[in-house]
């Protein structure tokens, strides 16, 4: 898939995406630890669909929500996607270095914790109807083994940083692989190309 933008994107970091341009790209390269279904809830998590998360669970008092993520998740260099991640993605964009335009939007997230490998669990810091929306809409998963050596504070000026250009083994998930040039987005699926008779 070819995706032609009207102009290039200032960043392809998910916590500074903040222009429609930038969100249309980031949300193809990077997933959520699941989507909103096809019926567009935001409220609880009724019909949202597995994407990181293979399933989740609600704490008794509805202030934490533990992510069991898919064990088969890998980033494009073949690192397993693990809780670590989800815990430094939701840090990185309350890292006031960093400056996130969408900071205000994930307030009532107290904290990500790992309780394994495989579990993040999300603490709030009160019930709310879209709390679960919160979370996994506005924090794209991000590679922590590719982007922890960069202070937050330099990660727009850093060179070679994922702001201009993103590399191929950043994309998380299944089953895509994207290449990324400076204007378009190609997608390409794992599955085979059937092309019409002649």
């Amino acid at each position: 898939m070819v995706i032609a933008q009207p102009a290039e994107p200032a960043t392809l970091l998910p916590p500074l995406a903040w222009m429609s341009i930038e969100r249309q790209i980031t949300d193809l390269l990077y997933d959520r630890l699941a989507e909103i279904g096809d019926g567009l809830n935001t409220v609880g998590d009724r019909g949202f669909k597995k994407q990181l998360a293979e399933r989740w669970e609600w704490g008794p008092d509805s202030l934490s929500i533990a992510f069991h993520l898919d064990p088969r998740a890998r980033w494009h260099d073949g690192v397993p996607v693990r809780a670590s991640d989800v815990r430094y993605s939701f840090a990185l964009m309350k890292d006031a270095a960093l400056g996130a335009p969408g900071l205000p939007l994930i307030t009532n997230i107290d904290s990500v914790a790992v309780r394994d490998s495989l579990t993040a669990v999300a603490y709030f810091k009160r019930h709310t109807p879209e709390q679960f929306y919160d979370l996994v809409y506005q924090v794209l998963i991000v590679p922590e083994h590719l982007l922890s050596n960069t202070p937050p504070g330099q990660m727009k000026t850093a060179p070679n940083s994922f702001m201009c250009r993103c590399p191929e083994n950043v994309r998380s998930g299944t089953a895509r692989s994207p290449r990324t040039s400076r204007l378009t987005t190609r997608m390409r699926s794992t599955a085979p190309v059937r092309r019409p008779a002649r």
